[in-house]
């Protein structure tokens, strides 16, 4: 589902930098001495004799790709600045790596301190293993919801 959503986006991305590139291209090309050529591809002209209407058609047309394409750099900064708010509350940058001195001190622990401090640390933050006898089974139970039986070598 990921991949499809990921192509999706690709491809719209794409479709928006081709639609770009064709405004700028005609935002050129009307910008240029041979206008009167290129605007009857980009706009409908009903008279291409009446220079009157061709030029009040340019001015028209230009000011609406000079509109899309403000849209455009808006939408653009705007996504720029979304993605580096985001990057900022990014949960790997401020809570992943906050217990990197803690973890560098575990590898040079002997296993039976690393196991003691870590059943301390389990007992503060959940609480006591309750062990109950039940004849010869003991049935050991703990709040993080795991249950062990025991058999009892009396």
């Amino acid at each position: 589902m990921k991949k499809n959503e990921k192509q999706m986006s690709n491809e719209e991305r794409i479709k928006n930098l081709w639609e770009l590139d064709t405004l700028q291209s005609q935002l050129e090309n009307l910008n240029q001495y041979d206008w009167i050529r290129s605007l009857p591809n980009i706009t409908k002209i009903n008279d291409p004799k009446n220079y009157d209407e061709l030029e009040r058609k340019r001015e028209l047309t230009i000011s609406e790709i000079e509109r899309l394409l403000r849209k455009h750099d808006n939408w653009r900064k705007r996504k720029e600045f979304f993605n580096n708010e985001v990057k900022e509350y990014s949960p790997f940058e401020n809570n992943e790596f906050e217990n990197d001195d803690e973890s560098d001190e575990e590898y040079d622990m002997p296993i039976e301190t690393l196991r003691k401090r870590r059943q301390l640390e389990r007992r503060k933050k959940y609480g006591p293993i309750i062990k109950v006898n039940l004849d010869e089974v003991v049935v050991v139970v703990t709040t993080t919801a795991t249950t062990k039986e025991e058999t009892d070598n009396r």
